[in-house]
Parts: structure tokens; C-alpha cells; sequence
């Protein structure tokens, strides 16, 4: 009968009840408070249950997916035979504009090992474009680092 009408039958405790773990803030003390699924279902979904830190480590790890997917993409586009003729284009350009012809085959460049290669290079001046001054099958070049950051310096060998 006391049951029904709720009231406790049986010694007092004299401790108070051990709580469970809490997840989140106290306004929000945990599914266990609410017996209602619909509840727990929004409790999970509000960010503060334990499916809150799977689902940002989720996010992190497809944004990082989706960043390493675009550098990848960025690096094979910088490699395209249309981006190499269109550099070359500029390369030639400004050659021009600063008094000197260039005339280059061929042009082979690998950003990861930072390697330039010409080939059929010819170099003249603008009175004299018949006779170049300088011709090479093939020039290589290797460029440090800092060379992508807008820091070009030359070097003697062996310096």
C-alpha cells in the first residue's frame, strides 16, 4: 500500500545516494534522469554525450581528408601540360620585357623535389635575335625551399 501511494517504507539511509557519472553540464545530468527515449535521443544529439566526441573526431578526420584531397588535387593541376605552357608563356614574357629573347623547347618542372628542366634553351638580344648569346640542349636546375616563399639568391660553387 505504500507503494502506491508513494511513500518509502524501511530504514532511512542515513548517506545519500551514490550518483551516477555525469555527462555534460548540471542543467543536463544525463539520460538516466529522463526515462523517455525521445530524451536520451536529444540528449546524444545536443553535443554533450560520449557520441559527441566520435562525431568530432569524425569531422576532423573528413576535414582533414578534405584538405589533403585539395593539395593533391592543386599539385597535379600545377603539373598540367597546359599549366607548364602557360608558365613558360610568362617565363618568355618577361625575358622579353627586360631586353632578351628566349626561346625554350621545353619545359619540365617537379615541385616535390623542387628540379627544373629546360630544354632547347637559346638566349639573345633583340638586335641581334639571328645570334644568340647563350645555347644549351638541356639545363637543370635545383632551387632550395625558400625559393617558394619569394627568397631567390645565387651562389658561387663550392661557396
Amino acid at each position: 500500500m505504500a507503494r502506491l501511494l508513494g511513500i518509502r517504507s524501511g530504514p532511512l539511509r542515513s548517506t545519500p545516494p551514490r550518483r551516477r557519472a555525469r555527462w555534460g553540464p548540471r542543467c543536463c545530468r544525463g539520460p538516466e534522469i529522463a526515462g523517455r527515449t525521445l530524451v536520451v535521443i536529444a540528449y546524444y544529439l545536443s553535443g554533450y554525450g560520449p557520441l559527441a566526441v566520435v562525431n568530432a573526431r569524425r569531422r576532423w578526420v573528413a576535414a582533414g581528408a578534405a584538405i589533403a584531397t585539395l593539395v593533391i588535387v592543386a599539385i597535379a593541376a600545377l603539373h598540367s601540360p597546359p599549366v607548364r605552357s602557360r608558365l613558360l608563356a610568362i617565363i618568355t614574357a618577361r625575358l622579353d620585357q627586360n631586353g632578351v629573347v628566349a626561346r625554350v623547347d621545353g619545359l619540365d618542372y617537379n615541385l616535390f623535389t623542387r628540379t627544373v628542366h629546360l630544354s632547347g634553351v637559346t638566349l639573345a638580344t633583340p638586335s641581334a635575335a639571328a645570334t644568340p648569346f647563350f645555347s644549351a640542349n638541356d639545363v637543370r636546375a635545383t632551387f632550395p625551399l625558400r625559393t617558394f616563399f619569394g627568397h631567390l639568391r645565387d651562389s658561387e660553387p663550392g661557396a
